[in-house]
């Protein structure tokens, strides 16, 4: 009685469509600790020229004080970028100054990614936060989004949301005072993007980012600087 009753089951099931479980949103917990304090006028900028071989734009003048989040705004190839690795000594100005208070340590996240190679996620974490145990470097990847199958990758093999959440993971644990970030939210996606708008809301040092995407910054900063 109950073979014929578990083979007539068996069809009914056959029958069914197969459905995927749902996927459940991913979750993420970004953060950026503060180190040291720093006085009240963090970056004086005086007349200052930004380029390679021409000045990009007008000689820019303001400044930026403590706890200042401030977002730089202007068209594609205007000079943004440039601004920032000349305020952070990439590359020399063309003219004018600037200046950095003594106290100021500065966490930079560039537009592209320098992550490259052959090397795994867990290796690159790794080496940057050696006395980590493995389950504290997997717990830290899995905050930012990168999972245990992903942090065996080479970085070669990565997406650039992929390679972002890595390059934020790799700044959870250096405590400066100032972020100079240059469009942080490429590749990102909506989860992510709203995480990282949470964490810069919450962050209690100085921020002077770049970015293209107004919904984002204009919750967070405080003001616009804009180049033309």
């Amino acid at each position: 009685k109950t073979t014929k009753r578990a083979q007539s089951r068996r069809k009914m099931l056959n029958k069914l469509q197969r459905l995927e479980p749902p996927k459940k949103d991913r979750t993420y917990t970004f953060r950026f600790p503060l180190g040291r304090a720093t006085g009240k006028e963090v970056l004086k900028v005086e007349h200052l020229e930004v380029g390679y071989d021409t000045s990009l734009v007008e000689p820019l003048e303001f400044t930026v004080m403590n706890r200042e989040k401030v977002v730089i705004t202007g068209e594609n190839g205007i000079g943004k970028t440039t601004l920032l690795k000349t305020l952070i000594g990439r590359i020399p100005s063309l003219g004018g100054r600037f200046d950095w208070i003594d106290t100021a340590s500065i966490s930079y996240l560039e537009q592209e990614s320098d992550l490259k190679g052959n090397a795994t996620v867990f290796e690159t974490v790794h080496e940057e936060y050696p006395l980590f145990t493995r389950r504290e470097i997997l717990s830290l990847l899995a905050a930012h989004g990168i999972d245990a199958e992903k942090a065996r990758r080479p970085l070669d093999t990565l997406s650039g949301g992929e390679l972002t959440k890595t390059r934020l993971a790799l700044l959870r644990h250096r405590k400066g005072n100032v972020l100079v970030f240059d469009e942080p939210t490429n590749h990102l996606d909506a989860q992510a993007k709203d995480a990282l708008k949470e964490a810069l809301i919450a962050y209690q040092g100085t921020l002077i980012l770049v970015s293209h995407d107004r919904v984002f910054y204009e919750s967070v900063c405080d003001y616009e600087i804009s180049l033309y």
